[in-house]
């Protein structure tokens, strides 16, 4: 089964439509699915438009949240409700095309396990293409994941990753990201992008907590390999600051003979500020060296799980 998980904020005039080019999309495969629509505390007839669709077919299944959680809850109820062996999710306002889907779900039937769709043309303002642009480079620099286009709202996956993700925030523009770092294939496929022909985008391009969620992802990466490690490279730019304000410091005392009022308020600023630098580049690897021990002691069991394939005993019949 095909578990088709929709995300959705104010689209009563795109459910029906989706729907019904998602069912066809999926007869032709010969495929069992469920359509699963995720309401996000929409205001408008969405809620009408879904029950009515329940009403009508099998496999529809709708979840209404009491108020909007924002894309990355909605995305886990639907994980959670899900039944399928492969997921897709894609958004609800048409720009996707369901009939990509065989397309994104061939790959799930090898060795990967989770499918990005890649707007090659995407038909987007010249802004939301920038800001893309920009996000795409950033992941791309920071984590080394090596994707086209990371936002893009249509994904595959199989079950087992969609089961070890946690999102929060706006991590779901990460996905892709999270499930590489925890050791899943990825890999992407080209997808077809339509104007948008109701309303405008309900969930914003890229805003602050996208940029923290990255960092924080970033230092969750670090922390997962090594504590110590990360901590002690983060301590290697502070001393090399501290290094650099007390030069400046020290370039200051030098024109005390020639003191000004800005001279008499940067100069005990750089003093003060060189030492927090010193103290914080020291504590960190302390830091690091008790997450450290702290880890030998308290198992990630849950990273660990999420990181294993399969495990196959002599005279298991599970495929190799």
């Amino acid at each position: 089964m095909i578990s088709v998980i929709i995300p959705a904020y104010n689209e009563e005039n795109c459910l029906a439509e989706l729907f019904l080019r998602t069912k066809a999309t999926m007869d032709g495969l010969e495929e069992e699915f469920e359509f699963i629509i995720v309401d996000d505390g929409s205001t408008d007839g969405t809620a009408a438009v879904a029950l009515s669709l329940v009403d009508e077919y099998r496999q529809v299944v709708y979840i209404q949240h009491r108020r909007n959680f924002g894309k990355s809850a909605a995305l886990m109820r639907g994980f959670e409700a899900a039944r399928g062996c492969f997921i897709v999710m894609m958004d609800a306002d048409l720009q996707d095309h369901p009939e990509d889907i065989p397309d994104l779900v061939a790959p799930l039937r090898g060795e990967v396990d989770l499918v990005n769709g890649w707007r090659s043309e995407r038909k987007d303002t010249g802004r939301k293409r920038f800001v893309s642009s920009v996000y795409n480079k950033l992941v791309t620099q920071l984590l080394g994941t090596r994707l086209h286009d990371i936002n893009c709202g249509i994904k595959a996956m199989r079950r087992d990753v969609c089961q070890s993700l946690q999102l929060t925030g706006d991590l779901h523009r990460l996905i892709p990201a999270i499930a590489q770092i925890q050791g899943f294939k990825v890999t992407e496929v080209k997808v077809r992008h339509a104007d948008r022909r109701h309303g405008a985008s309900r969930y914003p391009l890229l805003r602050y907590r996208g940029i923290l969620d990255l960092i924080a992802l970033v230092g969750l990466r670090g922390l997962q390999a090594s504590p110590l490690h990360f901590f002690t490279k983060i301590s290697l730019v502070f001393w090399l600051s501290a290094v650099v304000a007390a030069i400046a410091w020290a370039a200051t005392g030098r024109w005390l003979s020639h003191e000004t009022p800005v001279i008499r308020v940067i100069s005990p600023l750089l003093g003060a500020f060189s030492w927090w630098l010193v103290m914080v580049g020291t504590m960190l690897p302390v830091l690091g060296f008790y997450m450290e021990v702290s880890m030998f002691r308290t198992p990630n069991d849950a990273w660990r799980g999420s990181a294993v394939r399969r495990v196959v005993r002599n005279g298991d019949s599970a495929d190799r």
